[in-house]
């Protein structure tokens, strides 16, 4: 009877053990994939603050698209915590647009190279902002 019972408890130890590791597969599953979308975050964040004077804007519009595809993967890992720093980024992902889409309506250049350089800079904000925030779980 001994032995049977202490059979028995080892099944449930390990029937406990294989949930408890199934559990942690999944979080870990979407905590990985949350930290891979940092990582892209911060390598196209990079790549948006190399712009310089041979830049066009199709490349600053790809990297915006980049920089929304981050987004959605962390959304998709289920990162609630970060959704503040989340639509601070898309906001000012929208705004970068709707100046990029403004430029032919500008009085000068300056003014438009001064206005793509207030949005590239609440852009970069926004992005460092989540990507730190992101960071704590990484």
């Amino acid at each position: 009877m001994t032995s049977t019972r202490a059979r028995a408890v080892g099944l449930v130890g390990v029937a406990a053990l294989a949930f408890l590791g199934a559990c942690g597969d999944d979080e870990d599953s979407a905590q990985e994939q949350a930290c891979d979308a940092r990582e892209d975050l911060d390598d196209d964040l990079r790549e948006l603050g190399d712009i310089g004077t041979g830049t066009s804007i199709d490349d600053i519009r790809d990297s915006l698209g980049d920089l929304r595809e981050d987004l959605d993967e962390l959304g998709s890992a289920g990162e609630e915590r970060l959704q503040p720093q989340v639509d601070e980024l898309r906001d000012a992902l929208d705004g970068l647009g709707d100046t990029l889409r403004d430029l032919p309506a500008s009085d000068s250049f300056r003014d438009a190279a001064d206005s793509i350089s207030a949005a590239l800079d609440d852009v970069t904000g926004a992005a460092r902002d989540l990507r730190d925030k992101a960071a704590e779980e990484c």
